[in-house]
Protein backbone atom coordinates (compact mmCIF):
# COMPACT_ATOMS: atom_id res chain seq x y z
CA UNK A 1 0.00 0.00 0.00
CA UNK A 2 2.94 2.56 0.73
CA UNK A 3 4.69 2.40 -2.98
CA UNK A 4 0.72 3.13 -4.43
CA UNK A 5 1.04 7.28 -3.09
CA UNK A 6 4.92 7.39 -2.58
CA UNK A 7 5.41 10.51 -4.31
CA UNK A 8 1.91 11.96 -4.01
CA UNK A 9 2.40 15.68 -3.13
CA UNK A 10 -1.22 16.77 -3.67
CA UNK A 11 -2.02 13.98 -0.87
CA UNK A 12 0.55 14.81 1.35
CA UNK A 13 -0.72 18.77 1.37
CA UNK A 14 -3.68 17.13 2.11
CA UNK A 15 -3.40 15.14 4.77
CA UNK A 16 -1.46 17.94 6.29
CA UNK A 17 -3.98 20.27 5.65
CA UNK A 18 -6.78 17.98 7.16
CA UNK A 19 -4.15 17.73 10.46
CA UNK A 20 -4.14 21.40 10.81
CA UNK A 21 -7.72 21.87 11.01
CA UNK A 22 -8.27 18.96 13.36
CA UNK A 23 -5.47 20.81 15.39
CA UNK A 24 -7.55 24.09 15.49
CA UNK A 25 -10.47 22.16 16.25
CA UNK A 26 -9.41 20.92 19.35
CA UNK A 27 -7.43 24.34 20.36
CA UNK A 28 -11.21 25.56 20.17
CA UNK A 29 -13.07 23.03 22.35
CA UNK A 30 -9.68 23.09 24.74
CA UNK A 31 -8.22 26.63 24.51
CA UNK A 32 -5.42 25.74 27.14
CA UNK A 33 -5.41 22.33 27.21
CA UNK A 34 -7.20 19.78 29.12
CA UNK A 35 -4.45 20.78 32.06
CA UNK A 36 -1.25 22.66 31.53
CA UNK A 37 0.73 21.67 28.33
CA UNK A 38 -1.78 18.38 27.33
CA UNK A 39 -3.71 17.97 24.76
CA UNK A 40 -5.74 14.94 23.14
CA UNK A 41 -3.58 15.29 19.94
CA UNK A 42 -6.01 14.39 17.32
CA UNK A 43 -4.20 16.06 14.68
CA UNK A 44 -1.68 13.12 15.28
CA UNK A 45 -4.59 10.38 13.79
CA UNK A 46 -3.05 12.00 10.69
CA UNK A 47 0.49 11.02 11.40
CA UNK A 48 -0.05 8.00 12.44
CA UNK A 49 -2.52 7.48 9.38
CA UNK A 50 0.26 8.52 7.48
CA UNK A 51 3.00 6.39 9.17
CA UNK A 52 0.43 3.11 8.67
CA UNK A 53 0.05 3.81 4.83
CA UNK A 54 2.29 5.83 3.18
CA UNK A 55 5.19 5.04 5.10
CA UNK A 56 8.11 7.09 7.60
CA UNK A 57 9.11 9.42 4.90
CA UNK A 58 5.75 10.63 4.43
CA UNK A 59 4.58 10.57 8.10
CA UNK A 60 8.46 13.00 8.96
CA UNK A 61 6.95 14.98 6.16
CA UNK A 62 2.98 15.95 7.16
CA UNK A 63 4.62 15.53 10.98
CA UNK A 64 7.06 18.51 10.77
CA UNK A 65 5.02 20.60 8.08
CA UNK A 66 2.32 20.09 10.32
CA UNK A 67 3.84 21.24 13.59
CA UNK A 68 5.61 24.34 11.82
CA UNK A 69 2.19 25.40 10.50
CA UNK A 70 0.38 25.09 13.16
CA UNK A 71 2.75 27.14 15.38
CA UNK A 72 3.03 29.67 12.89
CA UNK A 73 -0.69 30.17 12.19
CA UNK A 74 -1.86 29.50 15.48
CA UNK A 75 0.88 29.70 18.34
CA UNK A 76 4.48 30.85 18.50
CA UNK A 77 7.97 30.09 17.76
CA UNK A 78 8.51 28.10 21.21
CA UNK A 79 5.93 26.12 20.70
CA UNK A 80 7.00 25.18 16.76
CA UNK A 81 10.44 24.50 18.52
CA UNK A 82 8.36 22.49 21.09
CA UNK A 83 6.10 20.60 18.37
CA UNK A 84 8.94 19.67 16.55
CA UNK A 85 10.87 18.12 19.53
CA UNK A 86 7.87 15.81 20.22
CA UNK A 87 7.09 14.93 16.72
CA UNK A 88 10.63 13.79 15.40
CA UNK A 89 11.22 11.45 18.98
CA UNK A 90 7.57 10.26 18.00
CA UNK A 91 7.47 9.59 14.73
CA UNK A 92 11.48 7.85 15.07
CA UNK A 93 9.61 5.81 17.62
CA UNK A 94 6.78 5.20 15.83
CA UNK A 95 8.02 4.19 12.79
CA UNK A 96 10.83 1.70 14.67
CA UNK A 97 8.16 -0.15 16.19
CA UNK A 98 5.98 -0.13 13.18
CA UNK A 99 8.53 -1.88 11.24
CA UNK A 100 9.93 -4.25 13.74
CA UNK A 101 6.64 -5.01 15.62
CA UNK A 102 3.49 -4.85 13.86
CA UNK A 103 1.29 -6.39 13.39
CA UNK A 104 2.32 -9.45 15.45
CA UNK A 105 3.47 -8.21 18.83
CA UNK A 106 2.22 -4.39 18.78
CA UNK A 107 -1.01 -2.49 17.63
CA UNK A 108 -1.83 0.65 15.85
CA UNK A 109 -3.36 1.36 19.48
CA UNK A 110 0.10 0.15 21.65
CA UNK A 111 1.96 2.32 18.74
CA UNK A 112 0.16 5.22 19.06
CA UNK A 113 0.49 4.95 22.82
CA UNK A 114 4.15 4.92 22.08
CA UNK A 115 4.07 7.92 20.03
CA UNK A 116 2.42 10.06 22.74
CA UNK A 117 4.77 8.85 25.03
CA UNK A 118 7.54 10.25 23.20
CA UNK A 119 6.12 13.44 21.74
CA UNK A 120 5.62 14.43 25.66
CA UNK A 121 9.48 13.07 26.18
CA UNK A 122 10.84 15.17 23.62
CA UNK A 123 9.07 18.33 24.96
CA UNK A 124 10.66 17.78 28.16
CA UNK A 125 13.85 16.88 26.82
CA UNK A 126 13.67 21.07 25.34
CA UNK A 127 12.37 22.18 28.22
CA UNK A 128 15.02 20.87 30.34
CA UNK A 129 17.76 22.26 27.88
CA UNK A 130 15.68 25.77 27.79
CA UNK A 131 15.10 25.98 31.61
CA UNK A 132 18.76 24.70 32.21
CA UNK A 133 17.44 22.24 35.13
CA UNK A 134 16.49 18.64 35.19
CA UNK A 135 13.84 19.41 37.50
CA UNK A 136 11.43 19.70 34.17
CA UNK A 137 12.02 16.19 33.56
CA UNK A 138 8.93 15.72 37.23
CA UNK A 139 6.39 16.86 34.70
CA UNK A 140 6.27 13.32 32.81
CA UNK A 141 4.79 11.95 36.52
CA UNK A 142 1.62 13.61 34.93
CA UNK A 143 2.22 13.88 31.23
CA UNK A 144 3.17 10.24 30.99
CA UNK A 145 0.30 8.46 32.45
CA UNK A 146 -2.09 10.75 30.54
CA UNK A 147 0.03 9.92 27.16
CA UNK A 148 -1.12 6.51 27.80
CA UNK A 149 -5.20 8.20 27.55
CA UNK A 150 -4.43 10.19 24.65
CA UNK A 151 -2.40 7.83 22.84
CA UNK A 152 -5.06 4.90 23.13
CA UNK A 153 -8.04 7.54 21.82
CA UNK A 154 -5.70 8.72 18.83
CA UNK A 155 -5.05 5.15 18.28
CA UNK A 156 -8.58 3.77 18.29
CA UNK A 157 -9.25 6.22 16.39
CA UNK A 158 -6.58 5.86 13.49
CA UNK A 159 -7.16 2.04 13.62
CA UNK A 160 -10.95 2.58 13.16
CA UNK A 161 -10.33 4.82 9.77
CA UNK A 162 -7.25 2.01 8.38
CA UNK A 163 -10.39 -0.23 8.72
CA UNK A 164 -12.68 1.90 6.60
CA UNK A 165 -9.74 3.01 3.99
CA UNK A 166 -8.65 -0.68 3.78
CA UNK A 167 -11.60 -1.20 2.73
CA UNK A 168 -11.83 1.51 0.49
CA UNK A 169 -14.93 3.23 1.99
Amino acid sequence: MQQRFKHNTALLALLTGVGLILGYVESIIFPQGMAYGIKLGISNIVVLFSLMCLGKSNAYIIAVVKSVLSGALFSSVSAIIYSLSGVLLSVALMSFLEKRFYPDRISVIGISIAGSAAFNIGQVIVACFFTKTLFTIYVLTHMLPISIITGTVTGIITYLVLIRFKRGI
